[in-house]
């Protein structure tokens, strides 16, 4: 369907993704649940949070009151700052550990397309 690879192409140009790969050539669901994922970040994630155990207790067990959301942003600015990913780890930890614990009395999951994507940097 050339009309349709050309709508598509044309989608994925505006949200600023490369090209498809040629019909018939997508990559499957087991392929992308392999390629899609970073060992090392996951690897360093675990091992922070085996040892947050010490200080923190059992993930899911509810604790003390925590400001992870706004630790979340200051990690991410320490980040910015310094370019030490030891920040960025310890955000996406606290994102799990929010999901898993959080107190939010509206805490929900919907998914969907908010439209909000992110946008490639020049610089």
């Amino acid at each position: 369907m050339p009309g349709r690879e050309f709508l598509d192409d044309l989608w994925r140009d505006m949200c600023g993704l490369p090209e498809h790969p040629k019909h018939g050539m997508l990559p499957s669901s087991e392929v992308l649940m392999k390629t899609e994922w970073c060992e090392a970040f996951e690897k360093l994630m675990r091992n922070r949070l085996a040892f947050g155990f010490f200080r923190y207790g059992k993930l899911g067990r509810k604790k003390a009151k925590f400001d992870r959301v706004g630790n979340m942003h200051a990690r991410l600015d320490l980040y910015m700052k310094t370019g030490n990913v030891e920040h960025v780890v310890d955000g996406a930890n606290l994102a799990m550990v929010e999901f898993v614990e959080g107190r939010n009395s509206g805490k929900l999951l919907t998914a969907h397309d908010d439209c909000s994507h992110s946008k490639e940097s020049l610089g």
